[in-house]
């Protein structure tokens, strides 16, 4: 019997939460095994919420846990929530943080601002401690919205949502993966049009993503293919445009969701020239997942010194202290009086 849309989608969150359970506590769980019955603890609620934003488009907070539910109501819930934000209005710029100046940070295809609430808790140092953070993520990705299929498209929505609230700037840009390619051409536009652009950090941000595909959707969890190999591939492939074709009108299961749009995501990066914009100083890391980045980026004209290697995977590096360090030296480098 053919399952339904709803049904194959609870099955998809189901897997996608027993892999976070299971990597925390090393126990494989079933359907209707608690996270208390497995051991876990506050801690590890704790860890697990943390892992959920590297791997999930609508990561897990402290209600999902509430009253201890099987594995099977947890993935009912983070449904439900999905069902209820896709339709609440804009969220592509959201603020984590309030203060003055701000940074935003431009979270990777399919990827949510969630990601960087590490980063939020971590500025706390003189010339960060009072810094806005906004999270910027894909329009369509959690409410019903038109998609941008172009990386240009994107940066000119993102620069109208920058320029409406932050005038001519500072402005501080920090960018993941694909988002790093968002936040630069970004950062080219306000530039161009006369603001200031102190800074650009860009996170595992690859100059020719096929390149990285092959590793990453092999060697991390939370990459994917949006269509089984098992397929013919047309068959993929009319099957990934149909979606793609949905984007931002269909409301999609939360893992679909992040398949879709992370293929977007790639799409829009295989047809963008990547430009540095001369006069706005650029910041790289790199971890062991991007090889071979960094002469790519002396080759765009990101000077040798202002590369550096981190610790770290390409997506949770972002929890790593040594990663979290090295944004807010960059963000301290970047005056923003």
């Amino acid at each position: 019997m053919r399952r339904s849309p709803r049904a194959r989608g609870h099955t998809a969150v189901r897997a996608e939460l027993a892999g976070l359970w299971s990597r925390v506590l090393g126990a494989e769980p079933g359907p209707r095994d608690t996270f208390t019955a497995l051991g876990g603890s506050s801690l590890a609620v704790e860890e697990t919420i943390v892992a959920s934003r590297t791997v999930l488009v609508q990561p897990l907070t402290v209600a999902d846990f509430a009253d201890d539910p099987t594995l099977d109501e947890q993935a009912d819930r983070v449904l439900r929530r999905h069902r209820r934000e896709f339709g609440s209005g804009d969220t592509s710029c959201q603020q984590l943080r309030p203060g003055a100046p701000a940074v935003y940070c431009f979270a990777g295809a399919g990827a949510s601002a969630a990601w960087y609430l590490p980063l939020v808790a971590a500025l706390t140092g003189p010339g960060t401690a009072d810094l806005a953070v906004y999270g910027v993520q894909a329009h369509g990705l959690h409410s019903r919205a038109r998609v941008s299929w172009t990386v240009r498209g994107a940066a000119r929505r993102y620069r109208r949502q920058l320029t409406a609230s932050g005038g001519s700037g500072p402005y501080l840009l920090v960018g993941h993966s694909f988002g790093g390619i968002v936040a630069l051409e970004t950062a080219r536009l306000l530039h161009a049009d006369g603001c200031r652009v102190e800074r650009v950090v860009l996170l595992d941000t690859v100059v020719d993503a096929d390149a990285a595909l092959h590793r990453w959707t092999e060697g991390q969890e939370g990459f994917a293919e949006t269509t089984p190999d098992r397929l013919p591939r047309p068959v993929r492939l009319a099957a990934d445009l149909a979606r793609a074709l949905g984007a931002g009108l269909v409301r999609y299961h939360p893992a679909q969701q992040k398949q879709v749009f992370w293929a977007l995501g790639m799409r829009a990066q295989r047809g963008h020239r990547i430009r540095v914009p001369a006069g706005v100083p650029v910041t790289v890391l790199l971890t062991a997942d991007a090889p071979g980045q960094e002469p790519r980026w002396q080759e765009l004209g990101v000077a040798p010194e202002h590369i550096h290697s981190v610790p770290g995977g390409h997506l949770s590096m972002i929890t790593e202290p040594a990663v979290l360090t090295a944004i807010e030296t960059a963000l301290v480098a970047a005056p923003t009086q």
